[in-house]
């Protein structure tokens, strides 16, 4: 009996060691991977696009989160609708979020907050610190399309939950599942990988659409511009032709009036001859009188041939006079 009982209590031994050693087999993986909450898969589908600008952060100045920033630190200030009441602590606050330009990817918490205004900080757009702005560009670019996402499947106060669930899955099983972390860490690579080509493809579509805007722009202040150039030519010839007609108007006044001087100047020197005939014949006849008078009295017998001779001397001298 003693036999059997030894050999029963040596079976029993061996099969709960074998038993306690089954996890450890490299070909159970995935042990803790199962699908994600609602909650999880909400946030990690989240992608917003916007536009990047940057400021001035001030060394030793509190955000809107209340933390003291420096300009060398990876933080953004978040667009005001989406971090809501300027005057309370934004959920979004301490959250780290992967940004893309759709050639660069950086990492940034959410510190601050921009008021929307003056064309910037509209919903999806991120006002940068001086540091992470030129991680993608140079300051002189003043700015640029965007994409972002919270960081980690659960993303800020969400994937701490998350993270807890996983982390007490880690923990229960750390001693039996390196393997299981490798696939994990494989898995999120993936998970990234295909984050980073969704956003590279957005950025890449928001940089073409702000090109084009540009450009529509360009072409409409070209049209406005020639339009103002062709009224400024149109006034100007309209101007030019104003000038000409009152030229025209002054010269032929002008010619008018020379006209005027002329004729004037014509009838006064005929009246001139005409007073001066009319006094030549005037003293002619007064002579031809007193000269007939006188050949009356030379003559008494009336010698008519005498004077129809003295009288045609005479009418020749006046028509002489007239002419002159």
């Amino acid at each position: 009996m003693k036999a059997v009982a030894a050999i029963v209590l040596t079976t029993l031994v061996s099969t709960s060691l074998a038993s306690s050693h089954g996890h450890t087999t490299p070909r159970r993986r995935h042990h803790n991977k199962g699908p994600l909450d609602a909650e999880q898969a909400i946030v990690k589908r989240a992608t917003y696009s916007g536009m990047a600008t940057w400021y001035d952060v001030g060394t030793g100045n509190a955000g809107a989160c209340g933390q003291f920033l420096n300009p060398n630190d990876h933080v953004v200030a978040l667009n005001q609708p989406m971090y809501g009441d300027l005057g309370q602590r934004s959920s979004w606050c301490g959250k780290t979020i992967i940004i893309s330009n759709g050639k660069k990817t950086a990492t940034a918490r959410v510190e601050d907050a921009c008021p929307t205004g003056g064309g910037n900080c509209f919903y999806g757009s991120l006002d940068m610190s001086v540091g992470l702005f030129t991680e993608f560009t140079s300051l002189g670019t003043g700015v640029f399309p965007i994409t972002w996402w919270p960081a980690g499947e659960g993303g800020g106060n969400s994937g701490n939950n998350g993270g807890g669930h996983n982390n007490n899955n880690n923990n229960n099983n750390n001693n039996n599942n390196n393997n299981d972390d490798d696939d994990d860490d494989d898995g999120d690579d993936d998970d990234g990988q295909a984050a980073a080509a969704a956003a590279k493809k957005k950025a890449q579509q928001a940089a073409k659409q702000a090109k084009e805007e540009a450009k529509s722009q360009a072409a409409a202040a070209s049209r406005s511009a020639a339009a103002a150039a062709a009224a400024s030519s149109a006034a100007a010839s309209r101007s030019a032709a104003s000038s000409r007609a009152s030229v025209y108007s002054v010269t032929k006044a002008a010619a008018r009036a020379s006209a005027s001087v002329s004729r004037a100047a014509a009838k006064s020197r005929a009246s001139v001859r005409a007073s001066k005939s009319a006094a030549a014949a005037s003293s002619l006849l007064s002579a031809s009188a007193a000269s007939a008078a006188a050949a009356t009295a030379a003559t008494p017998t009336g010698n008519l041939n005498n004077f129809a001779n003295l009288y045609d001397g005479l009418s020749k001298i006046i028509m002489e006079q007239a002419d002159s």
